[in-house]
């Protein structure tokens, strides 16, 4: 095919794609009538979902330092790495809301299990990963130059490594890792280093807030569906991936394995007597210890055959949701 033909063709693509994602993207012109929806120009509503800032989170002791010194499946994190974390995190997500882009970013792989399985980053893992729509890659990158004016910006192949500025780039500074989607008509596909996967639209938006940490993160409409896709498992299973050593394989283990040493959530279906008029189906995780006691519990959005999955979460024998 001519060079120019190919570049024609290339371009009207492009213009066609644009049109959709501006006029059909399905978070786009959604009706919104709950806080959990994310909505394009705003933050999490603190007012109208449950308010994460006093959750219990004392579910393991981090180490007293960033050395690292731990083995695979202890805690990574430290208490100053996590909160820069934490501070990347927040700064982004301000960031993406004045870009008028809060409901095109959601937690990616490793940080949604964290969501689904302790409401927080995996204990055992070192570092944060979100999705970004490619689409404004160039947009994004100069509005963190701009607006986050303290962090650095580290391109790392078809990634992206956001660090705040006072850390030096080694290997022991936690990071953000930023990986880009495009979304495919009729599909969503997500490229991760060269490789695309798809899903369906559906069960990606519109886009939800799910709790992360001491905060409400944009999240898939349909988590364990879209892990699915994924990580297509048969039984649940935990995996030690570092985001510091990407050429280190996945370690696997059984769940079970890990219930001694930190707690998981259990999803429960909500009272019948609290079920309300919305369409949107709901659910009560409890972030359980292994005594079978509960840290928390926060009501989220969740369809019911996702509450009753048995994957990406650990059920514990002596907890039973209330009735």
């Amino acid at each position: 095919m001519d060079v120019k033909v190919m570049l024609f063709c290339m371009s009207i693509f492009f213009i066609i794609s644009s049109i959709w994602f501006f006029l059909f993207h399905p978070c786009g012109h959604i009706q919104v009538p709950s806080p959990y929806f994310v909505l394009q120009d705003e933050g999490p509503n603190f007012n109208k979902l449950p308010d994460l800032r006093s959750v219990v989170h004392t579910y393991t002791e981090r180490p007293k330092d960033d050395s690292n010194d731990t083995s695979l499946f202890d805690a990574k994190l430290s208490t100053d790495q996590y909160n820069s974390l934490e501070n990347i995190l927040n700064q982004f997500e301000r960031m993406m809301v004045q870009l008028k882009l809060q409901n095109q970013w959601f937690l990616g792989v490793s940080s949604l299990l964290g969501s689904l399985q302790h409401h927080d980053v995996v204990p055992w893992s070192d570092g944060i990963d979100i999705f970004a729509p490619d689409h404004f890659r160039r947009e994004i990158l100069y509005a963190l130059s701009v607006f986050a004016y303290n962090l650095t910006l580290f391109p790392y192949g078809l990634q992206d490594r956001l660090y705040l500025n006072e850390m030096s780039l080694d290997q022991s500074s936690p990071f953000v890792e930023i990986n880009y989607y495009a979304i495919h008509i009729p599909n969503f596909g997500i490229s991760i280093g060269g490789e695309y996967r798809f899903f369906k639209l559906d069960d990606v938006f519109p886009l939800v807030y799910r709790p992360f940490g001491r905060h409400w993160r944009p999240a898939p409409r349909k988590p364990i569906n879209f892990l699915k896709y994924y990580l297509p498992i048969v039984e649940q299973t935990c995996t030690f991936h570092s985001f510091r050593s990407q050429y280190m394989p996945p370690i696997v283990v059984n769940c079970e394995e890990l219930m001694n040493k930190f707690p998981f959530v259990n999803r429960c279906p909500i009272p019948q007597s609290e079920i309300v008029g919305e369409y949107l189906e709901q659910c009560d995780e409890y972030l359980v210890y292994p005594n079978g006691e509960s840290a928390h519990k926060i009501r989220t959005v969740l369809d019911s055959n996702e509450v009753k999955s048995l994957l990406y979460t650990a059920r514990y024998t002596s907890f039973e949701c209330p009735k």
